[in-house]
C-alpha cells in the first residue's frame, strides 16, 4: 500500500510520455528486433544474480550445513552482512552520479575476481563475518549497477518488458542453479573454497562478455 501511494505521486519522463507507437505485443517485438540486447542484459545479470544467492540467500546454508557453523553464529552474521549490503547499494548510488556505470561496473568486475577468493578464504579459515561482508559488499554495487545499466539497453515502448526479462531470466539461469551446482560439486569432491570461487568467476566472466556486448548494442550510449 505504501509503495502504491508513493508510486502515484511519481510522474512519467519524457520518453515514456513521447511513445505514440506502443506495440500490441510487446514481448513478440522485443525477440524481433531487440534480441542482442536480450542476451546482453541477461548476461550481465550474472553478477547480480549469481552473487546474491551465493553471498546472501544461499550462505547461511552454506555456513552451517557445509562448514558447520554455529546457526546462533549465522543468525549474527548475515545481519550485519546485509547492512554493509544495504549501505554500498547507497553509496555506489551516490557514485553513478558522478562516475559513468561502464566504469564502475568494470570496477566492480575487477575488484569481484581478487575480493572473492580472499572473502572464501576468510569464511573457510574461522572468519565467516568479514568473508560474508565482503561479499555482501561486492552484491551491493552489483544490485544497484545492473538493474541501471539494464535500462540503457533497450527503447522506452519496451523497457519494462526488457528489463523484466532480462532480470527473470538472468536470475534463473545464474542465481536458481547456483545452491545446486555449487552443493552438487562439494559433495562430488571439488572443495568447499574451490567451488564457490570458481563459479562466482565464472559468472564474472559472463558478465564482463555481457557488458562488452552491451556497449556494442545498447539503444542509449553506455560509456
Amino acid at each position: 500500500m505504501i509503495s502504491y501511494k508513493i508510486r502515484q505521486s511519481l510522474h512519467e519522463t519524457a520518453a515514456f510520455k513521447r511513445i505514440e507507437d506502443k506495440p500490441n505485443f510487446p514481448l513478440a517485438y522485443l525477440f524481433k528486433n531487440h534480441f542482442p540486447q536480450m542476451i546482453a542484459g541477461i548476461a550481465t545479470t550474472a553478477i547480480m544474480s549469481g552473487l546474491v544467492v551465493a553471498a546472501i540467500i544461499f550462505m547461511p546454508t552454506y555456513l552451517h550445513q557445509i562448514l558447520h557453523v554455529d546457526n546462533k553464529v549465522v543468525s549474527h552474521i548475515m545481519p550485519i552482512a546485509m547492512l554493509f549490503n544495504v549501505i554500498t547499494i547507497y553509496m555506489t548510488g551516490k557514485a553513478a552520479n558522478h562516475i559513468s556505470l561502464a566504469k564502475i561496473l568494470t570496477t566492480l568486475l575487477i575488484i569481484s575476481i581478487c575480493i572473492t577468493p580472499m572473502s572464501y578464504w576468510l569464511i573457510i579459515n574461522a572468519y565467516p563475518l568479514i568473508g560474508t561482508s565482503l561479499l555482501a559488499i561486492l552484491e551491493g554495487a552489483a544490485a544497484m549497477t545492473i538493474p541501471m545499466l539494464l535500462t540503457y539497453l533497450f527503447p522506452a515502448k519496451v523497457r519494462l518488458t526488457g528489463v523484466a526479462m532480462c532480470y527473470n531470466l538472468g536470475f534463473t539461469i545464474f542465481g536458481g542453479v547456483a545452491p545446486i551446482i555449487i552443493t552438487s560439486a562439494i559433495k562430488a569432491g571439488s572443495g568447499v573454497f574451490i567451488t564457490p570461487v570458481a563459479y562466482i568467476t565464472a559468472i564474472i566472466i559472463v558478465c564482463t562478455i555481457g557488458l562488452y556486448y552491451a556497449k556494442n548494442h545498447s539503444v542509449e550510449p553506455i560509456k
